[in-house]
């Protein structure tokens, strides 16, 4: 499906894409994203339907280039009928789009006074570096999500999903913090690396000394409250165990940015979780259990058929189709 939704879809499927949009593009999309991925997988043309008005909304000029934005009637909208300030944000959207081609800028806050926040997303598959506000960069892995806000106090990425590298602009003034579901990453300037996938938080050092820091409300999960990440060091934590610094693998020649992924005694569902961020036919382990075994290796990051034939191999699993076209991974009997 391409272009405009099919006509054959029935509407209540395209109205549906459509309140999906506003919300997954919302300030509150955290909170809906469990009920949103059931929605996608009760039926392909769901998928099929939201990609595309997603595609719409990157390419043209934010919402008021879709459907959506071009109804006069916007309260058919649930959720943009009740928040009128994202009504207020398609509109600044526009403006804001000029300043920084390329992003895949949603929304910004309208609140007076408040510092203004863009969201930023990636696809199955994309890649792709952003210019932000201080002159800094990020790179989004595929399938991440993240909430910006540059301001003249404050440099703050809430990072939702995904993995993404941070290239940080030195400034005295401003340290530039990346917020994940365990603590935050505190960088004066420097090259690092942020993934939070399932109960994963990982933190890569390039080029910086990184700080992190446990959320205040629960310290450290069993960690320490806070950690210092070295250039050529890594920061894993995993569920509840405490969080462990340790060297990190060499990256050149393997490095994600380059459509490569590179895992040194990762676990299994890490593994698997970030390789299906970049393959629309995913990989799913039969037992939770699995996603405990640890794999190393390098495997090109488009090669998702490859990858669950080599882990099959090197782990000696079971690997089949299931009928919906996902690679199953079990143990043998």
């Amino acid at each position: 499906m391409s272009g405009a939704p099919n006509e054959e879809v029935p509407a209540d499927v395209r109205a549906a894409a459509h309140d999906w949009i506003a919300r997954m593009h919302g300030p509150d999309a955290e909170e809906f994203e469990e009920a949103f991925r059931a929605w996608l997988a009760a039926d392909p043309v769901h998928a099929e339907v939201f990609r595309d008005l997603q595609l719409h909304w990157d390419r043209a000029k934010f919402l008021t280039h879709t459907e959506t934005g071009r109804a006069r009637d916007l309260a058919s909208v649930a959720v943009w009928h009740r928040r009128p300030a994202m009504r207020w944000a398609a509109v600044a959207a526009v403006a804001l789009f000029l300043l920084a081609a390329g992003a895949v800028i949603i929304r910004i806050q309208p609140r007076p006074g408040a510092a203004p926040m863009i969201a930023l997303a990636t696809r199955t598959g994309e890649v792709r570096t952003v210019a932000l506000a201080d002159g800094s960069h990020v790179t989004l892995d595929a399938e991440t999500r993240m909430q910006v806000t540059i301001s003249p106090a404050l440099r703050e990425v809430r990072l939702l999903d995904g993995s993404a590298r941070f290239d940080v602009k030195p400034d005295a003034a401003r340290s530039f913090a990346v917020l994940t579901s365990r603590g935050s990453v505190t960088s004066n300037g420097g090259l690092f690396d942020v993934t939070r996938t399932n109960d994963l938080v990982r933190v890569t050092s390039l080029k910086g000394t990184l700080t992190f820091k446990s959320r205040s409300e629960n310290p450290g999960l069993g960690s320490p409250a806070s950690f210092a990440v070295a250039p050529g060091q890594r920061l894993s934590l995993v569920g509840p165990l405490p969080g462990r610094v340790a060297s990190a693998p060499p990256t050149p020649a393997t490095d994600w940015t380059g459509g490569m992924l590179s895992f040194d005694g990762e676990r299994l569902a890490d593994a698997v979780a970030e390789m299906n961020r970049h393959n629309v036919r995913k990989i799913v382990l039969a037992e939770a259990s699995l996603g405990e075994l640890r794999i190393t290796g390098a495997f090109h990051a488009n090669d998702g058929g490859g990858f669950g034939r080599a882990v099959a191999a090197m782990l000696g699993l079971e690997r089949r189709e299931r009928p919906d076209g996902t690679v199953e991974l079990s143990r043998k009997k």
